[in-house]
């Protein structure tokens, strides 16, 4: 509720030919903060909002909006300034004034994982999925980090140890060198993924027995990243193909 004026949300299903007011049954005394649409279903979306009311925090649709369902369950009486769903997940994670929540659906509750972040307002929540990353802004504390396959294959952050990964000559023509720094890396059985700045993996192979690989790859220009993994080894490298 802003400027004497309720909040609305509107949908367009013909690629903004039309919209139809899809308000009903959310509260029409509330600021709503941030949508998010179902990385896995496009008819679910989901809705924050900042008041200090109880209960009234987070709201789901899974017709598109005909219908809206509260599942703002045991989150804290305190603004809820985004909320997204994690890439290629059904994982919903809310960043509000008191911390940072993900959604249990089992339990029906929102587990908090704030600690480590500094104790102010969470304002944004955004993922970088080649670098598994999923990152925090603050009010006033920077921007945070950690593991996205945190809130995607388990309660647990990856096992996997950060290596060094080397690779030369950037800019290439897609011919190049990959190095894995480490004794331990010529014992692993490792995967090399090439993806590009959109996500898209372009190419996809298993490395063993060495520490130094020889790719000949053909690439477009542009930017990539070699992503390797094991189960106890991870690391990314930026190369530049001309």
């Amino acid at each position: 509720y802003e400027f004497n004026s309720p909040s609305t949300i509107y949908i367009t299903q013909n690629q903004g030919a039309s919209w139809t007011n899809i308000t009903a049954g959310l509260p029409d005394t509330c600021y709503f903060t941030s949508v998010d649409i179902s990385q896995t279903d496009p008819n679910t979306a989901y809705v924050a909002m900042a008041n200090f009311g109880p209960g009234v925090k987070v709201f789901k649709t899974t017709n598109a909006g005909a219908t809206w369902q509260n599942i703002s369950y045991n989150l804290p009486n305190v603004p809820v300034n985004c909320i997204k769903t994690c890439p290629n997940s059904s994982a919903v994670m809310v960043a509000t004034d008191l911390g940072f929540y993900v959604l249990n659906t089992a339990t029906s509750t929102w587990d908090s994982y704030s600690a480590g972040l500094p104790n102010v307002i969470l304002s944004d929540i955004e993922f970088n999925t080649v670098l598994n990353k999923v990152y925090l802004a603050t009010f006033g504390r920077g921007i945070w980090e950690t593991d996205l396959t945190t809130f995607t294959v388990g309660i647990q952050s990856s096992t996997a140890s950060p290596i060094n990964v080397d690779l030369f000559p950037s800019p290439n023509n897609g011919n190049f060198t990959i190095t894995l720094n480490g004794k331990e890396a010529s014992a692993e059985v490792v995967n090399l993924n090439i993806v590009d700045v959109t996500g898209r993996s372009v190419y996809n192979t298993t490395l063993s027995g060495q520490n130094s690989y020889q790719e000949k790859l053909n690439l477009a220009s542009g930017i990539y990243y070699a992503k390797i993994k094991s189960k106890s080894l991870n690391g990314v490298k930026t190369f530049v193909v001309k």
